[in-house]
């Protein structure tokens, strides 16, 4: 699957976020924060200057439910292959992406890294059994923050 943009969303625990990137090997990523993410925000810029430097990085604030700014996001980048990460953020604004992108015949997935699956939503629902990388600590907490 060849992927021009990932749209992932900054939450307390962006395992997924790192793991999609190196699966999908995006050419950009577009990092969606919520004001008290912010200093997460800082913390996963640097992490990813130091480990996907050749991945071009963008972020934008968008606050919990503000669906036109998630809409503008997605139509922006229509031109684009994009895949939108369902796994970290809040809730709301995953299924408002969940319900833009579906309308728009775009694929996203889902990483249940605990049970070791990805759940790609595009026409329907694929469920593949993934083994991700076990993740150091020391990985994790610097992209958390």
């Amino acid at each position: 699957m060849k992927i021009d943009l990932l749209i992932n969303q900054i939450d307390n625990h962006n395992e997924a976020n790192i793991l999609a990137t190196k699966k999908y090997k995006p050419r950009e990523v577009i990092l969606i924060y919520r004001k008290e993410d912010k200093e997460k925000l800082k913390s996963f810029i640097e992490y990813y200057k130091n480990n996907f430097n050749e991945v071009t990085l963008k972020d934008i604030n968008i606050e919990e439910g503000n669906i036109e700014l998630l809409e503008d996001l997605i139509r922006n980048n229509e031109d684009k292959e994009i895949l939108v990460n369902l796994t970290g953020g809040s809730r709301i604004n995953s299924l408002l992406l969940l319900n833009i992108i579906k309308e728009l015949d775009i694929k996203s997935v889902y990483l249940d890294i605990k049970n070791r699956y990805i759940y790609t939503f595009h026409r329907g629902v694929n469920i593949d059994k993934e083994d991700f990388e076990d993740m150091e600590l020391n990985t994790i907490l610097k992209a958390s923050g």
